[in-house]
């Protein structure tokens, strides 16, 4: 086996490379952080969102439900010909 000294690319230290290398290094190690931070943040939000489907859902649909049928409720009585007339103009207004 080599020795570590002796490895390609250990020849030079960071005042002896040009800046494109220093560059290129820094964007593929940043592209590899980042790729790395978005897996983990879609890996978490996939996990909480099985989690609430799973515990969470079950018990908060009943009152979702209901907020549907009451919006519906609403939508229709809008819809009769008594509520949409406009109010008279007058001293109270």
């Amino acid at each position: 086996m080599t020795e570590p000294d002796s490895l390609p690319g250990t020849e030079k230290n960071m005042y002896e490379v040009s800046w494109l290398e220093v560059f290129g290094r820094n964007l593929v190690a940043g592209m590899g952080r980042a790729l790395g931070g978005l897996i983990l943040y879609v890996v978490v939000i996939l996990f909480l969102g099985n989690l609430f489907i799973q515990n969470i859902w079950p018990v908060i649909e009943p009152v979702v439900n209901s907020f549907q049928q009451s919006s519906q409720m609403l939508q229709q009585l809008q819809g009769l010909p008594g509520l949409n007339q406009q109010q008279p103009s007058g001293l109270w207004r």
